[in-house]
């Protein structure tokens, strides 16, 4: 996938590059392997384009490290918010070796949560980027349903427990 396309998504939902961060310490760690940074509030991206197999295998070698160090210089906010995406090309998808590995790689979040984005339908993947609206399901609403219902018993004022048994009588 061209790499243009995962920034332009990035920039449509409204994270920026961190461009103040290249002066810092962390800035030498993205310059020098060719990673770029994304924020929008706490969650923080690092971008990087894999071209190669070659490339894409050094990834365990060489970023698991820098992101490691990325991961001990960051607020601990960002710390739980930090996610890597990495592009790959996608003449590498049908190599099945290459198929294990993003498997595995996305598998694995012990540094942070990782997606491989070979195409249109991988963006939709990743729960920030995505168009559709699965953030917000209406049919598994339980908060409005229960203070709608709350607002529904009013004739109950004696405790909190007399209230809930009376929410789940009514539910069945």
């Amino acid at each position: 996938m061209n790499i243009g396309m995962v920034r332009e998504k990035l920039l449509q939902k409204g994270f920026n590059t961190m461009n103040n961060i290249y002066n810092t310490n962390i800035g030498n760690i993205l310059v020098d392997a060719s990673m770029e940074a994304w924020c929008k509030d706490n969650r923080v991206i690092i971008l990087k384009d894999y071209i190669n197999k070659f490339h894409f295998n050094s990834w365990s070698e060489l970023d698991k490290t820098k992101i490691v160090s990325i991961l001990k210089l960051l607020s601990s906010r960002e710390k739980n918010n930090l996610y890597f995406i990495i592009n790959l090309s996608t003449n590498l998808i049908n190599d099945i070796s290459i198929l294990e590995q993003i498997n595995k790689l996305e598998k694995d979040d012990k540094i942070c949560k990782k997606y491989v984005v070979v195409n249109d339908e991988d963006i939709e993947r990743i729960p920030f980027l995505s168009d559709s609206n699965i953030n917000s399901p209406q049919m598994l609403d339980y908060e409005s349903k229960f203070k709608q219902k709350l607002k529904e018993i009013g004739g109950i004022s004696e405790n909190s427990i007399e209230i809930s048994i009376k929410y789940f009588e009514d539910e069945e």
